[in-house]
């Protein structure tokens, strides 16, 4: 499948109180682009012994065995920050931002734990979306299996230990593996938690011309704490936009806002009118992200749940894709083992 690499740059605008001099910084991962330190250590966001202790901060992170960093004491990610000894000002014109959009939490409530390795994964991996757009991740799972054995727009009523009842039929196997949405998931298995979720939601926009050239994420940092960050998607991946247009994606953090207000707040970041953007659409998800505030522990909750039941999701891991795509392979092999293990055993 193939990828379509992003270098985003953390992008972030002055304070407020300095509209008229408003200018975009540009910030870099030096672990990536060592060429971009000097300029990242000079941009105006913070302080620059701010700058240095995240730098710091992310290094370590990045650098430090994984059971080391869960086996540290857990707090929210608002107070990591505090300990780590950077200013109020880089929180709320940065990292806020920026992490709303990842966790869906504004307040920052989010387990130090799941921030920890979401950083470590930021500095040490690549971004970027899927060539053929993110249907083709499902797209890649399903293609090696025959094509009589998926079935669409079959809803499930209920699971038993060897069985899955439909409306239609009851579908007899060795193993049950549930790969939904938390909410569904706990309604399948009763045993099973749900966890609170949170919200976020995207607007689309087509526009003529590019507001901005690179494959950047843009931040607001004026702390008016509405849009979590805005990126025009096609110019990692041109396919995405419609025919001689570029295509906008904007995140907030929480339920849907009027898309005049979104729209005239993006036209306050990237610094120039909107008016001839063309609305695409709004894509509301009221149970984006199961909220991950401590304790989470270890993060890798079990995927096996006895009876030959199994499940898999960003709920049993860090609230991600890459989480569900974690626990997805953990589920899997969990179920081949067990499996293995009843043949052996002549079951």
């Amino acid at each position: 499948m193939p990828i379509v690499d992003t270098d985003v740059l953390v992008i972030g605008a002055g304070l407020a109180g300095l509209a008229a001099a408003r200018r975009l910084h540009r910030l870099t991962n030096p672990l990536r682009d060592p060429t971009g330190a000097p300029s990242a250590a000079l941009a105006g966001i913070g302080r620059l012994s701010d700058r240095l202790r995240f730098a710091a901060l992310a290094t370590r992170l990045a650098t430090i065995d994984p059971d080391r960093l869960l086996a540290a004491p857990e707090v929210s990610t608002q107070t990591a920050l505090r300990r780590a000894g950077l200013s109020h000002r880089i929180i709320e014109e940065l990292l806020r931002p920026f992490l709303s959009g990842v966790f869906a939490d504004r307040e920052l409530t989010t387990s130090s734990h799941v921030f920890a390795m979401v950083v470590r994964s930021f500095a040490r991996g690549r971004i970027g979306v899927p060539a053929r757009g993110m249907a083709a991740l499902p797209r890649a799972l399903a293609a090696p299996l025959p094509a009589d054995r998926i079935r669409l727009d079959t809803p499930v009523e209920r699971v038993a230990p060897g069985a899955v009842h439909t409306a239609a039929a009851r579908i007899g196997c060795r193993a049950v593996l549930i790969a939904t949405d938390p909410t569904t998931a706990a309604r399948l298995l009763p045993d099973l938690p749900a966890p609170r979720m949170r919200a976020l939601t995207t607007y689309y926009h087509a526009a003529p011309e590019a507001p901005l050239r690179e494959p950047v994420l843009l931040l607001d940092g004026d702390r008016r704490e509405l849009v979590a960050n805005t990126v025009v998607v096609s110019n990692a991946a041109p396919t995405y936009a419609p025919p001689g247009r570029h295509l906008i994606a904007t995140s907030v953090a929480g339920p849907a806002v009027p898309e005049p207000v979104v729209r005239a707040e993006l036209a306050r970041l990237y610094g120039r009118p909107t008016a001839d953007w063309t609305h695409l659409t709004t894509v509301e998800l009221p149970q984006a992200l199961p909220a991950a505030d401590p304790p989470q522990g270890h993060l890798r909750k079990p995927v096996a749940l006895g009876d030959r039941r199994y499940v898999a999701g960003d709920h049993r891991d860090s609230p991600s894709i890459q989480g569900a795509l974690a626990s997805g392979w953990r589920a899997a092999g969990a179920v081949l083992r067990d499996l293995r293990a009843h043949h052996a055993d002549g079951e």
